[in-house]
């Protein structure tokens, strides 16, 4: 196992959970499909992607790949703002009275990050 510094991150949709247990799968599956879409589209380099995990986003970034800290945060809020903009764009747009898509306004977005030492490991 590789050790390396630098960013571990975890992009969450919250109420995932929530959401999914009280909705019809079909929309719910869609909606959700759009949204884990946009948080992979926007994990960029200098990020990589590690894995999904349900309803998140882990990805990482070496310290040597990153020019500036700012950088990844301004990253961070683009990710933010540009999945806001879609949950808005979904609830305005839909005509549907399903639970699925009455409760698309409930969805938000977390981030965790952390800075430091981790290990890399390639399975596979």
């Amino acid at each position: 196992m590789a050790v390396q510094n630098g960013y571990f991150l975890i992009a969450d949709i919250s109420g995932y959970t929530h959401y999914l247990s009280a909705s019809e799968l079909d929309h719910a599956e869609k909606i959700l499909t759009t949204l884990l879409d946009l948080l992979i589209a926007h994990t960029r380099p200098p990020l990589i992607i590690s894995r999904l995990a349900g309803d998140a986003v882990i990805s990482y970034g070496l310290d040597a790949t990153f020019v500036q800290p700012q950088t990844f945060l301004e990253s961070i809020e683009d990710t933010y703002v540009s999945f806001r903009r879609q949950i808005e764009l979904m609830v305005r747009n839909t005509t549907c009275t399903c639970t699925a898509c009455r409760n698309i306004g409930e969805l938000d977005l977390k981030f965790f990050i952390h800075h430091g030492t981790f290990g890399e490991q390639k399975l596979g």
